[in-house]
């Protein structure tokens, strides 16, 4: 019936949105209470769907204040706590009039025991009649991990929290003394009663599931389990289906039954000696991702309850064990999660066992990081100083544990030098490490598995997994690399060429007075030389100070290239991302002979596979007049061989660089060129590679040719069939190379064969697109039968847009592995660009989108044709770039056009996916995209966001951001600046929904952001590399489509932009110049990602609103360049 009525208010719907021009025909709808029905029917995305339509009716006809109605609030509020989208419910809150639920989704839940406390009458009369109070109390209480009080708080029998009692092993309960139902729940409920029903149900049966355990009545047990199973049955019944966050709590508890009867196995001896077996079986299900950690923590409470229920010959043996491995699994989730409470809680729980001394160790370790990261550092650096000093405690995993923890303490600090915490605590660290991970692969080695000690937690814990990695490596480069940085800027700073300067002058003064002495007279001398003593003294003590500044500088430069060449051997996200600050280190000080000797002892015995992401920075090197080049010489062979898809383009783009011009025209000494073809004559000799690099040559040169062919007199040519004289339309069957547009994962192993997508043929009609340097769209029919289109371009430099996807890439490996981030499926969208030479490349078609342009275009014709047309609205908007137009006339004008036209894009997602739930998917995925990719563009000065470079997928409504040649702030360099961070004009918010900025887009911007600050170390290594490269074009007039038509406006009077190009975009820069541009860019990288604005330190939050606010800002807006058309 839902379904039906949701069909017939979908017609009515589209009719009104045909009949804007004929209001007299629409159908008047209360979409409101429609919205309330639906949310009685538990179709919470349909209540979404109406409430926003509701809104936007009533924001129509001007009562902007309808966002604030009470009844919209509850019912956007309930629907999206109901669905799982916290992230969205405060911009449904008044923080002032509900405070308490606004503390509860940040999880301050002191704050909100606080406030019921203070709220609640407490008088004998009136406290039992609140029993709405009570509950809430009550759940703040379990909240907050605060069983106990919540257990001794005096209910009646009909309200027993069964919850507590378990969790308190509390089996003296009376299960039946609630009647089976509460007193204000009818026998016959519906709706939220039915649900309360069966939930109070579940909880009754599930307890005495658990008490029956304790009192070892095995059929009692069955019974319960069965009564428990079958109120989740009715649950599901009951609960709405399109939202998995019930799912999920379901499936949770029918998990903690099966634990029961999983116990029942071994407690009522239906099967003997299979406890550790049972163990084993649960400690695989905690290896599962869980979506919240609140299930999994309601798993191992239970699990813990049950343990309580076991015999005493089982508490003897295998239990205890059992009992505080779960509990550190607890502690250290919980800690990671950020659930100090329940962290807490834990903690005191396991200090009530009695722990062997090892086990104990453990949990002051984890209490001394949950301290730490609580901001009480006396009492962590005491926790570890006690664990690492104790003899009691022998475990060697655990001092290592303890040595590194107490090093880094020390070293955040600042209260010990880093030379002396490596040699003191972090090489213990780290022989610890290697001393259990070497009695673990001997014992593999012998046949068998590595017994732990009793007493002693097994290595291979979750909570010893950072430290199995050898994180303590790690730890020792970052701080090394951290006093090397701190050194190279106070050496680069103005007081230490004061210091150089007062030492030349000494020296000056000190000649000066040996001469004046050697003419004095006796008295004078004497005088003479006792200036001249002290000043020798002075003298040598400030070179002296000088040298082991330099000196340091230079052995914590080592320090760090040592320890990053050894932690890039490990197999982790972040040993992956240090091949970056190594290239960084050794290309930036080249002179250091110890580190060039480092470098070239252990650089190639690094995984090949972690060169891969460096290939692009890597290549340009490969020069023959330098150790440098020789050293990348051997890398790319060593990549080519492991992993020759991935290498292979590079060497090729550097091979064919100058394949756009005539031969005669290719330099022949050129250092590059002749070190790439040194590569070369070496693969070829390789006979894994001969055919192989046979098929990419000819595929190579053949898409360079057609890419420079002029193919018509006019650049906006419609079609063109190849011919067998061209070479493209030569090539067919391509078995050995992949497809250079499909995305091939790195593998560790480089067997690629059944991973590679082989090339059949191009089609022969290759299409226009349009554009100045004519690029062309290609159809490429693959082996495995699909066929993937392609743009192919010439005249055009597409390495920039190569490097860009590579940095977007390596971001979202950085957003994919952040818990917060990862949960909210953050990400920017990439796709494929393959550089063939210096002027030539192909890239991946983005199928299924079209530029938001292009629909606002044809959508604001057609959802509000009483509009100014976008067209007309951006000749209007172009007078704000005649002469002597001044800011407030740019702002008036800006406003009148704004006034005259309404943003739409709203109406994208209701005309393209027309059931609720996907309409309510896709509007997420798109808020998500658009927070992720504006946080990161903000960073890189990404600019030129207008409409036509930001494309929407139809499919998943996702936005991706196209031509990127304009980044790192360039675009406030060009004629008419860019005063905007990002693109968030009023259109972009429309397509937000009713929460607009608010909800989830500010809190993913801010989670984003936050990821990308806490690894600023890691992006600004990445972009070290980067900007250095001596092929980046620093060259802010370079030939791309933004700076051509300002170029045509502003530099050029013929209009013609080619000549503007060729007049200005190439001219070289020298290598200084090159250095001092890319220095600049970094330190205002650095200082975004430090929240530095203006000099002042501001928080995440407050960053994201001031981004918010500069991106929205009308006097901002009015001052961009007319084709970034601000007003849609």
């Amino acid at each position: 019936m839902v379904s039906v009525i949701y069909r017939f208010l979908l017609i009515i719907f589209l009719k009104n949105n045909v009949c804007n021009s004929f209001p007299q025909y629409k159908i008047a709808v209360n979409y409101l209470r429609i919205a309330q029905a639906s949310q009685f029917c538990q179709t919470h995305f349909k209540a979404i769907l109406y409430g926003d339509l509701w809104y936007r009716e009533e924001e129509e006809q001007g009562k902007h204040d309808a966002k604030r109605h009470p009844e919209l609030l509850n019912i956007m509020k309930s629907c999206h706590l109901a669905i799982g989208v916290n992230d969205a419910v405060k911009s449904f809150l008044n923080p002032i009039q509900e405070r308490m639920e606004y503390y509860r989704l940040e999880q301050n839940y002191a704050r909100c025991l606080v406030m019921q406390d203070a709220s609640t009458p407490w008088s004998q009369d009136s406290a039992l009649d609140c029993a709405g109070t009570h509950n809430a109390i009550l759940q703040t209480l379990k909240d907050s991990s605060l069983y106990g009080l919540a257990r001794s708080l005096h209910v009646a029998p009909q309200q027993i929290d069964y919850e507590c009692a378990w969790r308190l092993s509390d089996w003296n309960v009376l299960v039946d003394t609630d009647g089976g139902v509460g007193p204000n729940i009818p026998k016959r409920a519906a709706g939220s009663s039915a649900l309360l029903l069966q939930s109070r149900s579940f909880e009754r049966a599930h307890y005495k599931a658990l008490k029956c355990l304790q009192l070892r009545d095995e059929l009692a047990v069955e019974s319960a389990i069965v009564a428990a199973q079958r109120a989740v049955s009715e649950l599901f019944k009951l609960t709405s289906i399109e939202s998995t966050k019930h799912i999920y709590h379901g499936l949770c508890r029918l998990r903690m039954l099966q634990q029961i009867e999983d116990f029942g196995e071994v407690h009522f001896s239906r099967q003997i000696d299979c406890e550790q077996d049972l163990l084993n079986r649960w400690r695989e299900q905690d290896e599962l991702l869980h979506s919240e950690f609140t299930l999994l923590e309601t798993i191992l409470s239970q699990r813990l309850s049950i343990f309580s229920t076991a015999g005493i010959r089982a508490k003897r043996k295998w239990v205890p064990p059992a009992v505080y491995s779960t509990l550190l699994l607890l502690i250290h989730e919980s800690r990671l999660r950020g659930f100090v409470d329940c962290a807490v809680r834990n903690v005191v729980l396991i200090g009530k066992q009695e722990l062997p001394a090892n086990v104990q160790s453990v949990v002051m370790l984890e209490n001394a990081q949950l301290n730490w990261s609580a901001g009480q550092p006396v009492l962590a650096k005491e926790l570890a100083w006690e664990v690492m000093n104790s003899t009691k405690y022998t475990d060697p995993m655990v001092k290592g544990v303890a040595c590194r923890l107490y090093g880094e303490f020390l070293a955040e600090g600042h209260s010990q030098e880093i030379k002396s915490l490596c040699s003191d605590y972090f090489q213990q660290a780290e022989k610890c490490v290697q001393f259990v991970l070497s009695r673990q692969t001997a014992a593999a080695a012998a046949g068998g598995e590595q017994k732990t000690s009793p007493g002693n937690v097994p290595a291979s814990h979750r909570c010893f997994e950072v430290d199995r990695n050898f994180t303590v490596q790690h730890t020792v480069a970052k701080y090394a690399d951290r006093e090397f940085v701190r050194l190279t800027k106070f050496i680069r700073s103005q007081e230490w060429e004061a210091r150089k300067t007062n030492l030349a002058r000494m020296e000056v003064e000190l000649v000066r007075l040996r001469e004046e002495t050697q003419r004095a007279t006796d008295q004078r001398r004497k005088d003479l030389g006792r200036s001249l003593h002290f000043m020798q003294k002075n003298l040598q003590r400030d070179k002296k100070a000088a040298e082991e500044v330099e000196q340091n500088r230079w052995d914590y430069l080592n320090l760090a290239l040592c320890y990053y060449l050894m932690y890039a051997k490990q197999s982790t996200i972040v040993s992956d991302m240090v091949i970056f600050r190594i290239m960084s280190l050794w290309l930036n000080n080249q002179e250091n002979t110890s580190a060039k000797e480092l470098i070239e002892e252990s650089l190639l015995t690094i995984p090949s596979y972690k060169f891969i992401a460096v290939l692009p920075q890597l290549t340009p090197r490969v020069g023959l007049d330098s150790g440098v080049g020789a050293l990348v010489q051997k890398a790319l062979i060593r990549c080519a061989l492991d992993h020759p898809h991935h290498t292979l383009p590079f060497v090729f783009a550097q091979l064919h660089a100058y394949k756009d011009q005539p031969d005669h025209e290719t330099p022949t000494n050129d250092n590059r060129l002749m070190g790439v073809r040194e590569v070369y004559k070496k693969l070829r000799k390789e006979p894994t590679l001969e055919q192989m690099l046979h098929q990419t040559e000819r595929m190579n040169l053949a898409l360079i040719e057609l890419a420079n062919k002029t193919l018509s007199n006019s650049p906006s040519f419609r079609e063109y069939t190849m011919t067998k004289r061209d070479p493209l339309g030569q090539l067919e069957g391509l078995d050995l190379i992949h497809c250079p547009t499909v995305e091939l994962p790195v593998l560790k192993t480089g067997n690629y064969r059944t991973h590679i997508v082989g090339i059949r043929r191009w089609d022969a009609k290759v299409i226009g697109v349009g554009g100045i340097n004519a690029p062309k769209k290609l159809a490429c029919l693959c082996l495995n039968g699909t066929k993937r289109t392609q743009l192919l371009k010439g005249k055009d430099d597409m390495r920039q847009d190569a490097v860009m996807q590579q940095v977007f890439g390596i971001m979202n490996i950085l957003l994919r592995h952040d818990k917060e981030t990862a949960h909210r499926k953050l990400s920017v969208r990439t796709y494929k660009v393959v550089p063939l030479s210096r002027q030539s490349g192909i890239l991946e078609w983005c199928n299924n989108t079209m530029p938001i342009g292009a629909w606002l275009l044809t959508g604001h014709a057609k959802y509000r044709p009483q509009d100014l047309e976008p067209t007309a609205a951006r000749k209007k908007f172009s007078n704000n770039a005649v002469a002597g137009m001044t800011l407030p006339k740019k702002l008036k004008n800006y406003e009148e056009i704004c006034d005259k036209i309404r943003p739409v894009f709203r109406h994208y997602f209701l005309e393209q996916y027309l059931k609720p739930g996907v309409w309510f998917e896709r509007q997420q995925n798109y808020i998500k995209s658009v927070a992720a990719s504006s946080m990161i563009g903000y960073v890189l000065g990404i600019g030129d966001r207008h409409v036509q470079n930001i494309l929407i997928d139809k499919l998943t409504g996702e936005v991706i951001h196209i031509d990127f040649g304009i980044a790192f702030e360039m675009g406030k360099n060009l004629p008419t600046p860019e005063t905007v961070p990002f693109r968030l004009t009023r259109d972009i918010v429309d397509g937000m929904g009713i929460s607009g900025v608010e909800g989830v887009f500010r809190k993913s911007c801010e989670k984003t952001l936050e990821v990308l600050r806490n690894n600023q170390t890691v992006i600004l290594a990445i972009l070290e590399v980067l900007l250095y490269d001596p092929l980046y074009s620093w060259n802010v007039l370079s030939n791309k489509k933004a700076n051509r038509r300002q170029q045509q406006a502003f530099l050029s009077p013929s209009g013609d932009a080619d000549e503007a190009d060729g007049a200005v975009g190439g001219l070289p820069m020298d290598a200084a110049n090159i250095n001092v541009t890319a220095e600049r860019t970094l330190m205002q990288v650095e200082e975004k990602l430090l929240g530095q604005e203006d000099n002042k330190y501001i928080s995440v939050d407050g960053q994201v609103q001031m981004l918010i606010f500069n991106a929205m800002n009308k006097r901002n807006l009015c001052q961009v360049f007319a084709g970034w058309q601000p007003y849609l």
